[in-house]
């Protein structure tokens, strides 16, 4: 099998993981509405992306791509994420978020909480100076995987405890595997930043590499349907935000690609990563929110 068939069969598996969680049995059922725990799963899967864009901000600072359009995303994704944190657990009226009363929903976000001190500090950090420095990018390099990880277990254990009981199983996995799509918009950002900041790192290559062909395999299964991983066919309108994402996909790709084989990768790559990345965000946000939204 080659590399590339390989890196799609990992992409299609993961795929299917975002569903298994619908395939669990919650120990009890929770006091929450169809609205609610599609909010949580939004709100929590939306986490994911943070992780990765005050990651990509920190190394785009540094590396002087928009240093000062990439300090206000730092900030405004320090605050979104620090806010959407304290909301999963107790409630947040703004964010439409009840308090959490699943216990293992709770040790989740525990988890990140804690993670959450030493990664928020360093960014508070960065925000306090200004600047980045080439420390800040080696330390995001090194911890900002762990909080995406542990951001991700919450959104898998939110779908295992609500599906079925709360939310319908389809609509769950569609909210989970089009967030997901919000976090690699910003990952792919990330990993070519790192690639860039050091050209000798061939792990930040390969997953952007992983993160790209996860990204193009899930928009077809989005866009498509996956009934095998309960993963149905979107409504129209949804359907529409997919299209609008696919499109925008097909600028933000090659350009990903070059960096990931390192084939005369420039800053001017970075930039208009930076550039095409953002409407990709904002495409597939009200994609999931159109998925939080429907019926």
């Amino acid at each position: 099998m080659t590399p590339s068939l390989i890196s799609r069969r990992s992409a299609l598996l993961s795929i299917a993981s975002a569903a298994s969680a619908t395939m669990m049995t919650p120990g009890f059922a929770l006091a929450a509405s169809p609205a609610e725990a599609a909010r949580k799963i939004n709100v929590a899967g939306r986490q994911r992306m943070l992780s990765q864009r005050m990651s990509r901000a920190v190394i785009y600072a540094h590396l002087g791509i928009e240093p000062e359009h990439h300090m206000e995303i730092l900030q405004t994704s320090y605050q979104d994420f620090d806010k959407a944190l304290v909301g999963l657990r107790a409630g947040d009226a703004d964010l439409g978020l009840p308090s959490e009363a699943s216990f293992a929903v709770r040790e989740r976000l525990t988890a990140v909480e804690l993670t959450w001190i030493d990664f928020g500090l360093r960014v508070a950090q960065v925000m306090t100076n200004g600047t980045s420095t080439a420390e800040d990018v080696a330390f995001i390099a090194n911890h900002n995987e762990k909080l995406l990880l542990l951001s991700d277990k919450v959104v898998k254990e939110l779908v295992a405890t609500y599906s079925k009981t709360d939310v319908e199983p389809g609509r769950a996995v569609s909210i989970d595997v089009a967030g997901r799509q919000r976090m690699l918009s910003q990952k792919i950002a990330k990993e070519a930043g790192l690639a860039v900041f050091d050209t000798s790192n061939k792990e930040a290559c390969e997953r952007l590499n992983a993160a790209i062909d996860l990204f193009d395999v899930s928009l077809v299964a989005l866009i498509n349907g996956l009934p095998t991983v309960t993963l149905p066919a979107p409504p129209a309108p949804v359907l529409s935000k997919l299209k609008e994402a696919e499109a925008i996909w097909s600028d933000y790709r090659p350009v990903a690609q070059r960096v990931a084989k390192m084939e005369t990768t420039s800053k001017d790559d970075l930039l208009t990563i930076a550039l095409t990345s953002d409407p990709l965000l904002v495409t597939m946000h009200a994609a999931v929110e159109l998925y939080e939204a429907a019926p």
